[in-house]
């Protein structure tokens, strides 16, 4: 990874852990769209999904050129008992 890659891969992680993102509170949602909008600049199409009231997924997708497999990230911290 090359040092202007690092540093926009960092300022985005930056980004992200200003917002109070604590399950089910505003700040879920907020961050949500903004990685939503962040994927969309990339060029993938992106949307939330509401998978329970409050609780909010950023889902993005990034079609490929050909007939290969598709490739899943998924990342959510563990939910404690």
């Amino acid at each position: 990874m090359n040092r202007d890659h690092a540093k926009r891969a960092l300022d985005f992680l930056a980004d992200m852990i200003r917002f109070k993102s604590y399950s089910g509170t505003p700040g879920e949602g907020e961050l949500a769209r903004f990685v939503v909008e962040r994927m969309q600049r990339l060029g993938l199409e992106a949307f939330t999904q509401e998978v329970k009231p409050r609780r909010m997924n950023a889902i993005g997708i990034w079609h490929g050129t050909g007939g290969g497999k598709s490739l899943l990230f998924k990342g959510s911290p563990r939910e404690s008992a």
